[in-house]
């Protein structure tokens, strides 16, 4: 009973580390968003129209700088 009970404790322990763990990469990832966003925007000014090439300049600025801080964009 008492390797049950032993069991069981770890489990959750474990568990609660998991999700510990994945709340913290989830607000670092908003972390890096916020981050690449105020980069790109700061890079590529006044770009609002998908067609203007100032618009591909931003993206390309923000894609780069969430991978490298090492997430996907």
């Amino acid at each position: 009973m008492k390797r049950l009970v032993c069991a069981a404790v770890l489990s959750g322990v474990a568990s609660i580390a998991a999700v510990n763990l994945a709340s913290a990469q989830e607000v670092s990832r908003e972390d890096a968003v916020r981050q690449c966003v105020a980069q790109a925007q700061r890079e590529a000014p006044g770009a609002g129209d998908p067609t203007d090439p100032a618009s591909a300049a931003r993206y390309g600025i923000f894609s780069n700088c969430m991978r490298r801080l090492g997430h996907r964009p």
